[in-house]
């Protein structure tokens, strides 16, 4: 997890503006929080887009369970699910893997009951997704894991949990904005600010890919397995 003054600071440490021990004054923490605030914008229009991660935590059941609006998990419709979901039963938490349409679909028995699931298949069909378990889900506490825009940071303390890889791009390319009038940016901070987000815009198409109504497979490579462990034929 990290808030906005974590990056702020962090930022600001890469250009050389403060020791690293010497806390931020209130109008450069402001300041920063301004620039970081006008960059994310900026960024939308590229498009690149920010995710953090955010649990939603509910007791379900059913094949299939939707989600989105008017769904048995009502919120905004995803349109992808990374992997990190758990069910609770009992005190005990356990993962489950996300898999994709063709390990889905090689299942041969999915009726099967057990105690908890181990593998789920997301389907971001419209206008309500679908969660496929395997085995299927009876009254248990779910933990799903789902990304969420971040269009601004609100303040400088609230904790965010970002998506792999966000953090320290936005720590490099902050530091881009922030120099002007302070410092003279180093080439090394430019051209790894431009290597972070380009690596966070090819992690972001599986994502505009089904935003753009496309059946995207982040979860491709889970079927070979899936057919080494015995869960599917």
């Amino acid at each position: 997890m990290t808030t906005a003054l974590a990056i702020i600071n962090r930022a600001y440490d890469l250009i050389g503006y403060k020791d690293p021990d010497e806390p931020l004054t209130g109008s450069d923490s402001q300041s920063g929080l301004d620039a970081l605030n006008s960059m994310i914008d900026a960024w939308q229009g590229m498009p690149l887009y920010v995710y953090a991660v955010e649990y939603l935590v509910q007791t379900v059941s059913g094949d299939p369970i939707t989600i989105g609006t008017g769904g048995a998990l009502n919120t905004e419709r995803p349109v992808s699910i990374t992997n990190g979901g758990f069910v609770r039963a009992g005190g005990i938490d356990y993962g489950f893997t996300m898999i994709d349409r063709e390990a889905w679909a090689s299942i041969s028995l999915k009726s099967l009951n057990t105690p908890w699931p181990s593998f789920c298949y997301y389907e971001p069909a419209l206008p309500l997704g679908n969660l496929y378990f395997y085995p299927q889900m009876v009254d248990m506490e779910l933990h799903l894991p789902l990304p969420k825009r971040v269009s601004q940071f609100d303040d400088l303390q609230t904790d965010y949990t970002l998506e792999k890889g966000y953090r320290i791009a936005l720590e490099y390319s902050l530091a881009e904005e922030l120099a002007p009038g302070k410092t003279t940016v180093e080439p090394i901070i430019v051209r790894k600010a431009a290597q972070y987000r380009k690596a966070i815009q090819r992690s972001e198409i599986p994502l505009l890919n089904g935003e753009a109504g496309l059946l995207s497979t982040p979860y491709a490579g889970y079927s070979k397995a899936l057919f080494n462990s015995g869960w599917m034929s």
